[in-house]
C-alpha cells in the first residue's frame, strides 16, 4: 500500500546467535584448534625450560579458552549438556577442560629450575696453622718398622686366622 511503511524487528540475542553458529564448518585457522596449538607451544616451552610458570599459564590458557567454547555453545544452544550423539556439548569439551587441570597438576608438581648456587657463608672460626711456625704433629719415627713380638693377641675373642686347609682354589 502506498504511504504505509514496513516496521522491521531489531535484531535480538538469539538471531544473533543463530546466525553465528551455522551448519557450515569453521576454517582450522578460525576455530578453537589456534587457541590450543598456541598453548601446546607454551606446553613445550615450558617443559623445555622446565618453567613451571609456562607450564601453569598454557593450563590456565587451556581451560580459559575451553570455558569460552562452552559460554558460547551454552549461548546458542541454550543449555550445557554433554551428549554423545551430537547434542549439546562434545565430549572434547570435557577432554580440554580435563587437559587444563592436568597441565595445571604438572606444574604444581614439576620440579622447577634450580637457581644459582648460594654464596658460601663465612668460614668458621677455627684458626688456620702456621706451617712454618708450629708442627701439630710430633716428630716422625725415624727407626724401621719393626713388627711386634710374640703372639699377637686375639682381637675381640676371636682367634687369628691359621694357614690355609687344602691346596689354592683356581
Amino acid at each position: 500500500m502506498p504511504g504505509t511503511t514496513a516496521v522491521t524487528a531489531a535484531p535480538t540475542a538469539s538471531t544473533t546467535c543463530s546466525r553465528a553458529f551455522s551448519a557450515t564448518k569453521a576454517e582450522v585457522a578460525g576455530s578453537i584448534l589456534l587457541p590450543f596449538a598456541f598453548a601446546a607451544l607454551v606446553t613445550l616451552v615450558g617443559l623445555v625450560l622446565r618453567s613451571r610458570i609456562l607450564v601453569a599459564v598454557a593450563g590456565l590458557i587451556v581451560l580459559g579458552f575451553a570455558i569460552l567454547w562452552m559460554v558460547r555453545q551454552g549461548q546458542v544452544t541454550g543449555s550445557l549438556s554433554v551428549d554423545s550423539s551430537g547434542n549439546g556439548l562434545g565430549q572434547g569439551v570435557a577432554m580440554a577442560l580435563g587437559g587444563g587441570l592436568a597441565l595445571l597438576l604438572a606444574a604444581g608438581l614439576m620440579s622447577g629450575r634450580r637457581g644459582a648456587e648460594p654464596e658460601p657463608g663465612p668460614r668458621s672460626e677455627v684458626p688456620l696453622l702456621d706451617t712454618q711456625s708450629e708442627q701439630p704433629y710430633e716428630a716422625p719415627y725415624e727407626g724401621p718398622y719393626e713388627p711386634p713380638q710374640g703372639p699377637v693377641p686375639p682381637s675381640h675373642g676371636q682367634p687369628p686366622y691359621g694357614p690355609p686347609e687344602g691346596p689354592p682354589r683356581p
